[in-house]
């Protein structure tokens, strides 16, 4: 999946699935907690759907908290999972 298929998909889970008010789209730049408030425990939530929902595979090992901190960090992590799980399939 694409980076911007990523941020197109958190634009619409954040907002329509998990119920969170924002003005506009999701950019990058937008940061997690002090931005949308989301807080650790919403992070997990998050992850958990996008796991049961949308098929991504999120190895507990590779998180690091710099990957949560906006956007753009968790569009790449997220990316970064999947690009991982490619290459173990091989």
């Amino acid at each position: 999946m694409k980076q911007t298929e990523v941020i197109n998909l958190l634009n619409k889970v954040v907002k329509e699935e998990m119920g969170i008010q924002i003005n506009g789209l999701l950019t990058e730049d937008t940061r997690l907690d002090e931005d949308l408030g989301i807080d650790s425990v919403l992070v997990l939530e998050l992850l958990l759907h996008l796991e049961m929902t949308h098929a991504f595979v999120i190895p507990d090992d590779m998180m690091t908290p710099e990957d949560f901190r906006t956007i753009g960090t968790l569009t790449h992590f997220l990316c970064s999972c999947e690009r991982e799980m490619d290459n173990k399939d091989d």
